[in-house]
């Protein structure tokens, strides 16, 4: 079935960028323990001190393994929210000329999102711009933009302004 075989191939193509940026993650984290290491034996500290100290980080989710947690974790539900988007453009067309319009949706838009909200452009020129939670903005693969078919958003005001970004206070 080719659109099972569509699928498999960007789920594929998805889940390679979640390697390539979890092996980053681990690099930088690496690097950070060993400079973590280095400095506290500087100082003095015992390997016991020193062991001690790594271990209340990752049993508290600390300054080390705390953000390779988060990293982790951001980075999976990043990846993965790609995957329903992929997955409508193979079922309904992947049609690389078709009109898309940048939609900033949410609370906290990215200073590199913003100005898209409201371009057109199409689906072939926006994967080589960067599309919403491919990494290409500050806000990598925590963006919660979408592209939508320019025929969906004409004639629908409520998208032609970012939402409102307020906190509800309850």
């Amino acid at each position: 079935m080719p659109f099972d075989d569509e699928i498999r191939n960007e789920s594929e193509r998805i889940f390679d960028s979640m390697r390539i940026s979890i092996g980053a993650q681990a690099s930088r984290t690496a690097i950070t323990l060993q400079e973590f290491i280095e400095g506290q034996r500087v100082l003095g500290l015992s390997k016991e001190a020193i062991e001690n100290l790594l271990l209340d980080d990752l049993a508290n989710g600390g300054r080390i393994f705390g953000e390779f947690n988060r990293s982790l974790g951001l980075n999976i539900e990043g990846s993965l929210g790609q995957l329903p988007n992929s997955a409508a453009e193979i079922r309904f067309g992947r049609d690389p000329k078709r009109s898309k319009t940048w939609i900033a949706a949410l609370v906290n838009t990215c200073p590199d999102c913003l100005p898209r909200h409201g371009e057109v452009d199409s689906l072939r020129n926006w994967e080589i711009r960067g599309k919403p939670r491919t990494g290409w903005s500050v806000c990598r693969k925590h963006c919660q933009c979408v592209l939508l078919d320019t025929s969906d958003v004409k004639g629908r005001p409520e998208l032609d302004k970012p939402l409102i970004r307020t906190k509800v206070k309850t």
